[in-house]
């Protein structure tokens, strides 16, 4: 959005779906709007997402270029999901 600059959103995390997260698009959302980034995956047969690339708190200490790694990953099963 031509605005982005001049709102101050509040987010906290914003999430990417429908196509791979690049890490120049993690970028941005973390520069930009300021909110940790991650995408998730599903299907239409399910609930809509069935992993979610998030950081957890033990992740906290890892450099920011490791933890890139973890939110461009595809993630860990949401609560709830069997994986196979």
């Amino acid at each position: 959005h031509p605005e982005i600059d001049a709102r101050e959103l509040g987010l906290e995390w914003a999430g990417i779906g429908g196509s791979a997260l690049s890490q120049a698009m993690l970028a941005r959302i973390e520069s930009d709007l300021g909110a940790e980034g991650g995408q998730g995956w599903g299907v239409t047969e399910t609930s809509p997402i069935c992993v979610v690339g998030r950081l957890l708190p033990k992740h906290a200490s890892l450099s920011t270029e490791d933890q890139q790694k973890i939110k461009l990953n595809q993630g860990r099963g949401v609560c709830g999901v069997e994986l196979k």
